[in-house]
């Protein structure tokens, strides 16, 4: 067995949810923030171009991550009963009721996505005061 980007060993359940377009997309979303922060900015001067360009970027990828996290809450809370007839869901530790797992479940990405929509606002407040900002060059500098 090898494993993926998502770190699961690939049996059967993990190919099929690593195999969706919308978990390869995510996972190149998240590959190009590591860049960003591995490759680039921990080396970088502090310039507020960054402060502002990051900023906005951070506000772009989370809001698009709560919508994201509240649907797949929605969808969760609902799968037990969208699977087709013969099948059915089960705990892997067969000791709790699978749909108990699974309202719980939705119940914590639903927290999550409120808790991404506040940092969220928050990130847009730091985006404004820093939007404000300039630099200006004072030829007339005394020692």
């Amino acid at each position: 067995m090898s494993s993926t980007s998502s770190g699961f060993e690939n049996d059967e359940r993990h190919e099929l949810v690593d195999g969706s377009l919308a978990v390869r997309r995510a996972g190149a979303g998240a590959e190009a923030w590591r860049a960003a922060l591995d490759a680039h900015q921990q080396a970088a001067t502090a310039a507020h171009q960054d402060f502002y360009g990051l900023t906005r970027e951070l506000v772009a990828t989370l809001g698009p991550i709560s919508s994201l996290t509240r649907l797949v809450s929605v969808q969760v809370a609902g799968y037990a009963d969208s699977l087709p007839d013969g099948q059915a869901v089960y705990d892997d530790e067969r000791d709790v009721d699978p749909r108990e797992l699974l309202t719980q479940a939705a119940e914590v990405l639903n927290l999550l996505s409120l808790k991404v929509g506040a940092v969220t606002l928050e990130l847009n407040h730091f985006w404004s005061l820093i939007g404000r900002i300039g630099v200006e060059t004072h030829t007339d500098v005394t020692p």
